[in-house]
């Protein structure tokens, strides 16, 4: 769908300045120009996933290994356990569970950038 769209999709771009206070590139207003087309061919379209998989290879990869590490974790029952053990040791004080887990991937996400990779605690979060 996406490579037909550059074929019936006029192409153009805006001109961008440096914000020096946020150093981000943004969209100066009113500046839309027409560039040439450059329309995607279906062999182009199957490049272009090889090189966004090539592209996006640490974090997939990442993804995969964090993904299979939590699945070992879960299907042995360690998890479950060392959330056991955790609310036994919490008993009257289980609401600080919550919040304690929020801060520490709120710590994990701010200190290092840890955002893909926690999608795979939401499930068992949720348990």
């Amino acid at each position: 769908m996406t490579t037909i769209m550059t074929y019936v999709i006029p192409a153009g771009e805006f001109d961008r300045v440096e914000d020096e206070a946020t150093n981000r590139m943004l969209v100066v207003p009113g500046s839309y120009q027409s560039v040439e087309q450059n329309p995607v061919g279906i062999f182009d379209m199957f490049i272009s996933i090889q090189k966004g998989m090539i592209n996006g290879a640490e974090i997939i990869f990442y993804l995969f290994f964090a993904y299979g590490f939590i699945f070992i974790l879960t299907k042995t029952g360690v998890f479950n356990s060392g959330i056991g053990a955790l609310v036994r040791k919490m008993k009257g004080r289980e609401g600080l569970i919550i919040p304690a887990f929020m801060f520490v991937f709120g710590a994990m996400g701010a200190g290092f950038g840890m955002y893909e990779e926690s999608y795979g605690y939401i499930p068992i979060m949720m348990r």
